[in-house]
């Protein structure tokens, strides 16, 4: 099978349970004079991911008052898809943030983007 077969392969896989995702990010925001304005958030345009459990689907936290189990979830992604490390999204009411970014190739070309993703308390 070829690159595009295998890119094939992975839209098919994100179409079995799509999520809409809008990926919030942190950056500096041109001033329109040549300059930088401080650091902000900003929303990225909606893209099309699938997250599931992964194989570490939880870890422990330790905070004041008890331990709290927060579940980890993985994420795939098309070859071409804008994700970074930090980046933050809200799905089904729950807040996450993008934990590992990690490309998957065929032949040294991207196939996917496999992440995980962190729900944030």
């Amino acid at each position: 099978m070829d690159l595009t077969g295998r890119r094939k392969l992975t839209a098919k896989a994100i179409e079995l349970s799509p999520s809409e995702i809008v990926l919030k990010r942190w950056m500096r925001v041109p001033d329109g004079a040549g300059g930088w304005l401080d650091e902000q958030e900003v929303n990225l345009p909606a893209q099309t991911f699938r997250v599931y459990l992964g194989s570490s689907s939880s870890k422990d936290i330790v905070k004041d008052g008890g331990t709290l189990q927060i579940n980890n979830r993985e994420m795939l992604c098309p070859w071409d898809a804008d994700v970074e490390i930090k980046d933050t999204f809200k799905l089904d009411g729950v807040n996450h943030r993008v934990a590992v970014v990690n490309p998957v190739r065929y032949l040294g070309e991207i196939v996917s983007l496999q992440c995980i993703i962190e729900e944030v308390v």
